[in-house]
């Protein structure tokens, strides 16, 4: 009974002591938190957090450093190569902005960032983040906005294996997922990470001085250019006056017209990210999201490419194997429905518009609906003109061969006719080279 009794005293007295200890840290808690105040980032808000302390807060030379890899355009190098990042450490660093110092820690697609009270302002400080996401970050330079990227579904066996790589963000390729998606991945790129041996503005897709103008346009094509132009410089009056401010276009072309050159020019010269949707590897859920997580990036362009190869009409002729493929009713929808699309270019392509539905556009645009599909643009062999413009530019070095090469070569796409030129141009720059005569 003695020793029952001490057992029961000694649990009693360790009770209490678990109860005092949790006391302690309970009142330990509540003296930190009047210091100390944490904020905990997630998801996109994430994104927009690690872009601005990167930009406007220097990193402390104490701590640990992690570095990150991928594969990327560099322009001083003219050519796609590794190049190294030093990410936001997952170990506790200081960021400090003039006296003043956050503690920074990523874990995943969450940062948490502590600091001392009156030192800075959680609301303030996460507006800031945003405000630099949506405005800042992009005035100075905005083809610093231009990437091309693929957004993917989970339709079909390598889609899927893709999608479920993890993590990622619109600027470095991937697509978003959920914090349970995103456990095991984690993305970096120049805007959230520090290039080893690069400046910002050293990586990147590459951006050609006026891309639209050395392109050989025919006046149609031309004309839709300027229409796109002049949607994208006329925000303010579209939502001053209450109209939608998005535009849809459909090119239609043989394969080499130039369809995918003008919208990537487009892109450069706007400084709109292009993201290509494969809607054959979709279905309603994946396109959704997929136009969802694309919205913080407006303004931007969507091009749907070969509309006919998934669509006859409004019937998906995908052949999946599974049931879950996307409806044209949802499709429709997203472009042109309840779903988000301020500062939205649709561009839609097709090499067959027999097989295109009427709600967009139907054969010949004979159907246009604005907003859906504004504008309907034949892309076709270069003419004179164009092949005139696109041999003096790639034959600039001799200059004899331009007459002969526009008048020996008709009925191309600019394709073929780049391909002729450039042939030519190569084979009489080689033998420059070794002394020999043309």
């Amino acid at each position: 009974m003695l020793i029952s009794g001490k057992v029961v005293g000694g649990a009693a007295a360790l009770g209490i002591v678990v109860a005092l200890w949790e006391k302690i840290k309970e009142l330990w808690y509540k003296i930190y938190s009047l210091v100390i105040i944490t904020m905990k980032v997630e998801g996109p808000a994430g994104y927009a957090m690690s872009m601005y302390l990167v930009q406007n807060f220097k990193r402390s030379k104490l701590g640990d450093r992690e570095y990150s890899g991928y594969n990327e355009y560099v322009r001083p190098a003219r050519r796609n190569q590794l190049v190294a990042l030093k990410r936001i450490s997952s170990n506790a660093m200081l960021w400090w902005r003039g006296k003043r110092a956050l503690s920074v820690t990523r874990s995943w697609e969450t940062l948490t960032i502590k600091f001392i009270r009156w030192t800075f302002d959680s609301e303030e400080l996460m507006r800031a983040a945003v405000d630099f996401f949506n405005n800042d970050m992009f005035q100075k330079n905005k083809s610093s906005r231009f990437f091309v990227t693929r957004k993917q579904g989970s339709v079909g066996v390598k889609p899927m294996l893709e999608f479920m790589k993890g993590g990622g963000n619109p600027a470095s390729g991937g697509d978003d997922k959920s914090p349970e998606e995103s456990k095991n991945s984690y993305v970096a790129d120049k805007y959230t990470s520090e290039p080893v041996g690069y400046e910002f503005d050293d990586i990147g897709q590459p951006i050609t001085e006026g891309a639209v103008e050395i392109l050989s346009l025919t006046p149609e094509v031309q004309c839709v250019v300027d229409d796109i132009r002049r949607w994208y410089h006329s925000e303010e009056w579209f939502k001053s006056h209450m109209v939608p401010w998005k535009f849809g276009a459909r090119f239609d072309g043989i394969p080499g017209t130039g369809k995918t050159a003008v919208v990537r020019a487009l892109g450069q010269e706007l400084g709109m990210p292009v993201f290509i949707f494969d809607l054959a590897t979709m279905n309603n859920q994946d396109l959704v999201e997929a136009w969802g997580s694309i919205m913080d990036w407006s303004p931007c362009i969507v091009l749907i490419e070969d509309i006919h190869a998934v669509f006859h009409g409004t019937e998906n002729v995908v052949k999946t194997g599974q049931e879950a493929s996307l409806s044209f009713d949802c499709l429709l929808n997203v472009i042109d429905g309840v779903e988000n699309t301020e500062g939205v270019l649709t561009i839609i392509t097709t090499n067959d518009a027999s097989k295109v539905a009427d709600a967009l556009g139907g054969q010949g645009g004979k159907s246009l609906r604005p907003g859906r599909v504004n504008k309907v643009v034949k892309f076709d062999v270069l003419d004179e003109a164009g092949r005139l413009k696109m041999a003096k530019r790639i034959l600039k070095d001799f200059p004899g061969e331009v007459e002969e090469m526009v008048n020996n070569s008709k009925q191309v796409t600019g394709a073929q006719f780049q391909d002729v030129c450039s042939d030519r141009a190569l084979e009489l720059w080689e033998k420059s080279c070794k002394g020999e005569k043309a």
